[in-house]
């Protein structure tokens, strides 16, 4: 596999979505967002506040909302270049994404929140016994939850009643990813005190079955597409591993990872996401200079080489990425001076140059989804 990387410039990315034929991605600091009609060439775009963005959605039209880690502040925008101002219930939201025409969201201190219309937000019925939900995901009608600092679940048919799932098979440290494809709703650990072959998947929410990655990895993020399922993971200097990536048609067998693109740098892949025709996305950042990077496949297993966005060396540490129904990528990360960062590409290859917001904090999670426009 051969991957390509960019850089965006010096912002902490977070994440990346695609809406309305744009890639989108925002940054954990320096209130920066980005975009990107190709994911090769990026442009600013910039918000109204400096906070700590993490996470991105997105929907059929280009509305993307970003929520704050902590506090009641979140933003919107219809283009991933103009976002205004919003308020939400207070909460370290880890989580948020799109599905049955509403925005749905869960939070570290044990609730979850919707809103159909993205402005307007109501908190949701949970079962209680969570240390904190991190992990979200949906198909085939059904949201999955997950805590990240235990082993418990929950799901739901609609996210506005929810009920208590299955026991995990670990409490290692689950993602906040739960892709859902074959049938299955797969998720893996990053590890809460080293690297982990530790994965799992349900099929109802009820129960949960171990599964195991070959090699011992900080596993990220896993997105279903291309009828596979594509599990990534950070490289780390300290324990002197690369970037890697590893695939499975089944959610049970796994093939063995690999790094992306045969890159021997660091390539701290945070966040995988994939469109509607197949193309998966990475974003990330080097952990040399903290550089915003992006790595694009068609397939899952051909990789593009880690690239600059923009080509920007600007500081900026992307966390996360989505893309929307009509193909636009969304990332969001934080730059240097812990403000969000944001940008996007309408193609994986072309970004925005990472933009910042005015005021520092952390923004967590970001979405887009179909809305009325206010």
């Amino acid at each position: 596999m051969t991957f390509n990387y960019k850089v965006l410039g010096q912002s902490y990315y977070a994440s990346t979505v695609t809406s309305s034929d744009r890639l989108v991605t925002v940054a954990v600091q320096n209130h920066r967002a980005n975009y990107s009609s190709d994911g090769v060439t990026w442009e600013y775009a910039t918000t109204s506040w400096d906070e700590y963005w993490w996470e991105a959605v997105a929907g059929t039209i280009n509305f993307v909302i970003a929520l704050r880690y902590g506090g009641t502040n979140y933003i919107y925008s219809t283009d991933a270049i103009t976002w205004s101002n919003g308020t939400k219930p207070s909460g370290y939201y880890s989580k948020a994404l799109y599905a049955q025409n509403k925005f749905v969201a869960v939070e570290e201190q044990a609730y979850a929140i919707y809103s159909t219309d993205g402005m307007s937000w109501t908190t949701a019925t949970i079962p209680s016994g969570a240390n904190g939900w991190t992990g979200l995901g949906y198909g085939n009608n059904l949201f999955i939850a997950t805590d990240g600092y235990g082993n418990v679940s929950m799901y739901s048919t609609d996210a506005v009643t929810w009920t208590s799932g299955g026991t995990l098979p670990s409490s290692a440290g689950w993602t906040s990813s739960i892709a859902y494809g074959a049938g299955k709703y797969v998720t893996v650990c990053a590890g809460n005190s080293g690297q982990t072959t530790v994965a799992a998947y349900t099929t109802n929410g009820v129960s949960w079955t171990a599964t195991t990655l070959p090699t011992a990895k900080y596993w990220t993020s896993v997105a279903w597409g291309a009828s596979k399922f594509v599990a990534v993971a950070q490289g780390d200097d300290s324990s002197n591993t690369t970037d890697s990536y590893a695939t499975s048609t089944d959610g049970i067998t796994w093939t063995t990872p690999a790094a992306i693109n045969g890159t021997s740098q660091n390539f701290i892949a945070k966040s995988v996401t994939v469109n509607s025709s197949g193309l998966f996305v990475v974003v990330g950042f080097d952990d040399t200079f903290n550089r915003p990077l992006f790595s694009t496949s068609s397939d899952g297993t051909t990789w593009t080489e880690p690239a600059l966005m923009n080509g920007s060396s600007a500081v900026s540490k992307m966390n996360t990425v989505i893309c929307n129904s009509s193909g636009r990528f969304v990332s969001l990360g934080k730059s240097n001076s812990n403000y969000l960062t944001t940008t996007y590409s309408d193609d994986g290859s072309t970004w925005q140059t990472p933009a910042a917001f005015s005021q520092p904090d952390i923004w967590k999670r970001i979405q887009a989804g179909t809305v009325p426009w206010p």
